[in-house]
């Protein structure tokens, strides 16, 4: 097993406190087809494979993402036997693994070009996110074993994060935020 950060930093800046808090589809694949050739060269081998993952939240590699690299790697293969991106969400408990090479096509995304994959954006940095307190509920259509299943889904905002955007967008010298209570 190989391990790899995708963190583009010479092209924003040169470190962390300078990365954007999101850049586009296109240029994390960019980034992340640049990073997994240069290992290739030098780790790639059919019996190994590579995990890549982000520290920073702007670098983390969405579905959109997931699936134009899949694409782009399916047309010009990794020496590696395979290729995952690892990730943890935001909140810190959950965590994902995504399949870059092979990988199978997003059933979402398949009839969908790499222009249009580019237009979209999956990935919103979580201090821009308006938080509000209390829950949605929502009818959602699911598919089940290519049937259409009707479903509810409810969602619900903490505290937590609307208290870390307020810290962390506060300016220098005011006093500190006060804690919902």
């Amino acid at each position: 097993m190989e391990l790899a950060e995708v963190a583009p930093l010479k092209q924003h800046g040169g470190n962390f406190a300078k990365a954007p808090r999101s850049i586009s589809t296109k240029q994390k694949a960019e980034a992340v087809v640049e990073l997994v050739a240069k290992k290739s060269m030098r780790q790639g081998d059919v019996d190994r494979f590579l995990v890549l993952y982000a520290t920073e939240q702007g670098f983390k590699v969405d579905v959109l993402t997931v699936e134009r690299l899949r694409r782009h790697f399916e047309k010009t293969p990794p020496k590696f036997e395979r290729v995952f991106f690892a990730g943890i969400h935001a909140d810190l408990t959950t965590s994902f693994v995504s399949e870059l090479f092979p990988g199978t096509p997003h059933h979402w995304f398949a009839g969908m070009t790499d222009e249009q994959l580019d237009g979209k954006s999956a990935a919103i940095h979580p201090l821009d996110m308006q938080v509000f307190f209390g829950d949605i509920t929502a009818p959602l259509r699911v598919f089940y074993d290519g049937l259409p299943v009707e479903a509810q889904m409810t969602m619900s905002a903490s505290a937590g994060l609307d208290l870390i955007h307020k810290l962390q967008s506060q300016p220098e010298g005011a006093p500190e935020a006060q804690s919902p209570s």
